[in-house]
């Protein structure tokens, strides 16, 4: 059943938790209704009904692993029949493991592909004939900077990041006679579980803290950065106040990137 809260719908991937919780509660907030996927049942149906009770808006969560093509193609469907119309769908599913090339198996490397490059390309091709017969929309893909500062311990998320840039760009040159625009984003260190998670799998016990510090140190704005720092750039570009921005990436890290 459609849902009509006088603007068209939104899509937000990986949004149980973390920065994509923070996005689709912006959109919420915002007056979109918005679906969220995650591929916990549980998890992403709590944080749907926690995002709805905060903004008095409808929000469905689905429970979907964009990693199978055919579920994500599904999810779209599903989002474009609740919602009535999808205008927004910000792509931020993704994760994937550390480790030397000699440590991370095939199946990793299978995943942080699967998730954050083709899981994005199998959204958006379900929804750009969408956003075309509507007349516009746009498409945020959530990347990151391991994908344009070398980690050596985070090749395989870091390679799909920097494809996932590419798949933008080449996207957004392809749909903007559409009145699609298509831009990525890539966070910095964000306080997140997954953050805490990834530093942990790196370094143990007082070595973590370190790790912040130094982390911290490392960034001229002297922090680490918020979900909400994130929603706020993810905010602009799905706003009419970027209508004139695409085939972009933005990194929002506080300056600590030195990428050109």
């Amino acid at each position: 059943m459609s849902t009509q809260t006088g603007r068209a719908g939104a899509l937000v991937t990986g949004a149980s938790k973390g920065i994509g919780y923070a996005i689709a509660r912006m959109l919420s907030a915002r007056g979109h209704p918005v679906t969220i996927a995650a591929r916990t049942r549980e998890a992403v149906e709590d944080a749907a009904r926690r995002i709805g009770s905060a903004t008095g808006n409808p929000v469905r969560g689905v429970a979907a692993d964009v990693a199978d093509r055919a579920a994500a193609t599904a999810l779209v469907a599903e989002a474009i029949a609740f919602c009535g119309s999808l205008e927004v769908l910000v792509n931020n599913a993704g994760g994937s493991a550390f480790g030397s090339l000699l440590e991370i198996t095939d199946e990793q490397w299978d995943d942080a592909f699967d998730v954050k490059l083709f899981g994005a390309v199998a959204t958006m091709r379900a929804a750009i004939p969408h956003m075309i017969a509507r007349g516009g929309g746009a498409i945020v893909n959530i990347a990151g900077t391991g994908g344009v500062q070398i980690n050596p311990l985070h090749m395989a998320g870091g390679a799909a990041n920097i494809a996932l840039i590419h798949v933008t760009k080449a996207v957004a040159q392809q749909t903007g006679k559409h009145g699609i625009r298509v831009n990525a984003i890539s966070p910095g260190p964000t306080a997140t579980d997954r953050w805490q998670q990834a530093i942990a799998g790196m370094k143990s016990g007082a070595d973590v803290e370190a790790y912040v510090q130094r982390a911290t140190a490392e960034i001229p704005l002297g922090r680490i950065g918020e979900p909400e720092d994130i929603a706020n750039m993810v905010a602009f570009l799905t706003s009419e106040q970027a209508s004139y921005v695409t085939a972009q990436h933005f990194i929002v890290d506080g300056g600590r990137c030195r990428a050109l």
